[in-house]
């Protein structure tokens, strides 16, 4: 389990000015029956969550690996070694053939 603020709705709703003022030092989460029903952060968060959100709206799958690839050639990656290796091939036999 993670160390993230957990409120749960009762306690929020009796706390709310408490709730607020935490929402500065990290995301509020508020459950209710185990179930994690709303998360209150701090408004600048809200608003960069927002410009992301505007930003991915109209985004293909095309654009982000046209970002991706942007983004490898910037940090060079070929020069620093694969990042996966495939282990190499090898027929196995097949029941079905």
């Amino acid at each position: 389990m993670s160390d993230e603020p957990k409120w749960n709705t009762a306690y929020a709703r009796r706390n709310f000015a408490e709730l607020v003022d935490q929402v500065h030092d990290a995301p509020q989460t508020i459950y209710n029956r185990e179930r994690k029903v709303a998360v209150m952060v701090d408004p600048q968060t809200w608003e960069r969550f927002q410009a992301w959100e505007r930003q991915m709206a109209g985004a293909s799958i095309g654009q982000a690996f046209a970002e991706l690839l942007t983004l490898v050639e910037d940090d060079d990656y070929e020069a620093k070694g694969p990042l996966i290796v495939a282990p190499e091939r090898v027929d196995r036999d097949n029941p079905w053939a």
